[in-house]
Protein backbone atom coordinates (compact mmCIF):
# COMPACT_ATOMS: atom_id res chain seq x y z
CA UNK A 1 0.00 0.00 0.00
CA UNK A 2 1.27 3.60 -1.37
CA UNK A 3 2.48 6.12 1.41
CA UNK A 4 -0.56 8.25 0.46
CA UNK A 5 -3.38 5.48 0.71
CA UNK A 6 -2.22 4.91 4.25
CA UNK A 7 -2.23 8.36 5.09
CA UNK A 8 -5.79 8.74 3.73
CA UNK A 9 -7.29 5.96 5.67
CA UNK A 10 -5.59 7.35 8.77
CA UNK A 11 -7.68 10.61 8.12
CA UNK A 12 -10.63 8.58 6.74
CA UNK A 13 -10.67 7.01 10.21
CA UNK A 14 -10.14 9.79 12.01
CA UNK A 15 -12.92 11.57 9.85
CA UNK A 16 -15.67 8.39 10.72
CA UNK A 17 -14.77 8.85 14.97
CA UNK A 18 -15.29 12.39 14.74
CA UNK A 19 -18.48 12.26 12.88
CA UNK A 20 -19.69 9.56 15.65
CA UNK A 21 -18.94 11.29 17.98
CA UNK A 22 -19.37 14.73 17.11
CA UNK A 23 -16.02 15.89 18.18
CA UNK A 24 -14.12 18.93 16.32
CA UNK A 25 -10.82 17.84 14.69
CA UNK A 26 -8.56 20.43 13.01
CA UNK A 27 -5.29 19.18 10.92
CA UNK A 28 -2.14 21.80 11.24
CA UNK A 29 -1.13 20.98 7.17
CA UNK A 30 2.40 23.21 8.43
CA UNK A 31 3.00 20.35 11.28
CA UNK A 32 0.64 17.85 10.42
CA UNK A 33 -0.37 18.14 14.29
CA UNK A 34 -4.18 17.02 14.94
CA UNK A 35 -6.31 18.51 17.89
CA UNK A 36 -9.20 16.90 18.66
CA UNK A 37 -11.71 18.52 20.76
CA UNK A 38 -14.44 16.54 22.47
CA UNK A 39 -16.68 18.85 25.18
CA UNK A 40 -14.18 19.90 28.14
CA UNK A 41 -11.11 17.35 26.63
CA UNK A 42 -8.63 18.46 24.26
CA UNK A 43 -5.78 16.31 22.49
CA UNK A 44 -3.09 16.84 20.70
CA UNK A 45 -2.29 13.87 17.96
CA UNK A 46 1.54 14.70 16.87
CA UNK A 47 2.85 12.79 13.31
CA UNK A 48 5.64 10.59 12.88
CA UNK A 49 7.28 9.97 9.77
CA UNK A 50 9.21 6.93 8.71
CA UNK A 51 12.41 8.45 7.05
CA UNK A 52 14.71 6.06 4.63
CA UNK A 53 18.57 7.29 4.34
CA UNK A 54 21.71 6.05 3.98
CA UNK A 55 22.27 5.76 7.31
CA UNK A 56 19.14 3.53 7.66
CA UNK A 57 15.18 4.39 8.98
CA UNK A 58 14.20 6.36 11.41
CA UNK A 59 11.43 8.54 12.11
CA UNK A 60 10.82 12.45 12.69
CA UNK A 61 7.63 14.35 13.64
CA UNK A 62 8.68 16.95 11.01
CA UNK A 63 7.89 15.73 6.96
CA UNK A 64 11.15 15.80 5.17
CA UNK A 65 11.84 15.26 1.72
CA UNK A 66 13.44 11.29 3.25
CA UNK A 67 10.03 10.81 4.46
CA UNK A 68 8.38 7.52 3.04
CA UNK A 69 5.98 6.13 5.41
CA UNK A 70 3.69 7.90 8.01
CA UNK A 71 2.34 6.21 11.40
Amino acid sequence: MSYIAVTLNHFRALQEWAIQHQADVRLDVATFRVEVRLGAARLALHPQFLNTTEAGLNYSSALSPAATGFI
